[in-house]
């Protein structure tokens, strides 16, 4: 039997439920259990060790320990989990105002912020090309227009806000 859950360590955010987290398992789980208990809002499903909910209070980087049995063997597992509870903030993208060049791919565009990013959103849409990631803003692609300088207002946003910064793509 084992038990691994690749996409952690998980960050979440007070009142935006979560999508289910599976393992990767080899064998047939019968029982699953955490220590500590999950905090407030989330669930570990004791018949496959699945991990959903709805978080209801924040919490910094916690390790839990993750135990899965078949009723003969036994495997754990660590994970950790912090929940963030505030909008995310001070989306800044170093590099702005950017020139790129029509035909030519770009670097990726990430930007620093604080908190937790469920959605990101441009306005007005970028130029024909290039991409915003919708969970990180990392500004991608490459660019297939000419264009004088513009404009565009990128959005970041979770279930308690959102913060807005103006960036200048030539």
């Amino acid at each position: 039997l084992s038990l691994r859950y690749p996409e952690s360590p998980f960050v979440f955010t007070i009142g935006s439920t979560i999508t289910t987290r599976k393992p990767t398992v080899e064998g047939n789980i019968t029982s699953c259990k955490s220590s500590p208990a999950f905090p407030a809002g989330l669930v570990l499903n004791e018949k496959n060790c699945e991990i959903n909910g709805f978080p209801t209070a924040s919490q910094v980087a916690t390790t839990y320990l993750i135990t899965a049995s078949d009723g003969a063997e036994v495997a754990t597992t660590t994970i950790i989990i912090t929940i963030n509870s505030s909008a995310p903030g001070t989306l800044v993208y170093a590099n702005s105002p950017f020139t790129f060049t029509n035909g030519a791919p770009i670097p990726t565009q990430t930007p620093s912020y604080t908190g937790t990013i469920t959605l990101c959103t441009a306005s007005p849409n970028l130029p024909t090309g290039l991409n915003l990631d919708t969970s990180t803003c990392a500004i991608s692609g490459t660019p297939t227009v000419n264009q004088v300088a513009t404009t565009y207002t990128i959005t970041a946003t979770n279930g308690f806000g959102n913060t807005s910064t103006d960036i200048i793509i030539t």
